[in-house]
């Protein structure tokens, strides 16, 4: 490029560099492409950009579009506000390289009914499936330590949790309002429950503590009435620890013993937790008492 004064008495080159750079790029290596199927398919390697909002998402105008996506092998991380509000996306193809999934990613996501989260993943950000109404069952990875807040906040057809041994804190509001949630296994791992961790999981029945008692914050269990059973010999199960934390818990040991009435074997009989950890129901104990 040359500039050249009035008098003409200069003249001066400019290097201009190019970006080529594809239409549908997204982030530094990342491109993407949406099929007349709904399938939205991302190729490339690195992490997708994290957004501040969901207006600034490429696809933002095509979101109703959407039916599926396709994450390829290589990207590493699931950007901030990705897929928000995809209202229409049914399933989530993520590969192992994927290790962390942003704030919002897929938030609101509402016709999304299954989701596999790869071994690979150790981060889980704020509200990452918050209000994915329609998601029925999801497993916790062990290498994911800390379960950000809100992350499965009003999933309300959330069913069945597993969380994996490796997992360490629960959010703030993490499951709350996840009001199909039955029954809840907490590994020996878990260290933390955040405040409202599972206020208003209004199905909650059986909750079984694995491990050490860990810290609780602010009315984990409001809303819950449920049976709480623990191990009996981890002395770290003390008598301070044995509260409501807003819910309404019975709490026993994975350990039951029953002593027989008058006239039967003075023994006694102790009854093992079966393998589910579950702990006994207050209906079979009744059944076992009365025979």
């Amino acid at each position: 490029v040359y500039a050249v004064s009035a008098d003409g008495g200069y003249s001066a080159t400019v290097a201009v560099t190019v970006l080529d750079r594809p239409e549908n790029s997204f982030g530094e290596n990342i491109t993407w492409s949406l099929s007349e199927e709904g399938v939205l398919t991302l190729t490339g390697t690195g992490p997708m950009p994290d957004y501040d909002e969901s207006a600034l998402i490429p696809w933002k105008e095509l979101r109703s579009q959407i039916l599926s996506v396709v994450i390829g092998d290589g990207i590493t991380h699931v950007g901030q506000f990705a897929f928000y509000q995809c209202t229409n996306l049914e399933s989530v193809l993520i590969p192992d390289s994927v290790t962390s999934i942003g704030a919002h990613a897929f938030y609101g996501c509402s016709s999304l009914a299954e989701i596999t989260l790869p071994a690979s993943l150790t981060l889980l950000q704020s509200a990452a499936f918050e209000k994915c109404t329609s998601l029925t069952a999801v497993s916790i990875p062990g290498t994911v330590r800390n379960i950000g807040p809100y992350a499965f906040r009003d999933c309300t057809a959330l069913n069945t949790l597993e969380l994996c041994s490796g997992v360490e804190a629960i959010g703030v509001h993490a499951f709350r309002n996840c009001s199909a949630l039955t029954s809840l296994v907490l590994p020996e791992t878990i260290r933390k429950l955040g405040s409202h961790a599972f206020r208003d999981c209004t199905s909650l029945t059986s909750i079984a503590f694995t491990g050490n008692a860990p810290t609780f914050g602010i009315d984990v269990f409001a809303g819950v009435t449920a049976i709480a059973s623990y191990h009996s010999d981890n002395p770290t199960w003390t008598g301070d620890v044995f509260q409501d934390y807003g819910g309404d818990l019975t709490w026993m040991t994975s350990t039951v013993t029953i002593y027989p009435t008058l006239g039967e074997s003075s023994d006694e009989i102790t009854l093992s937790v079966s393998d589910n950890g579950y702990g006994i129901s207050e209906e079979d104990l009744s059944k076992i008492w009365n025979r």
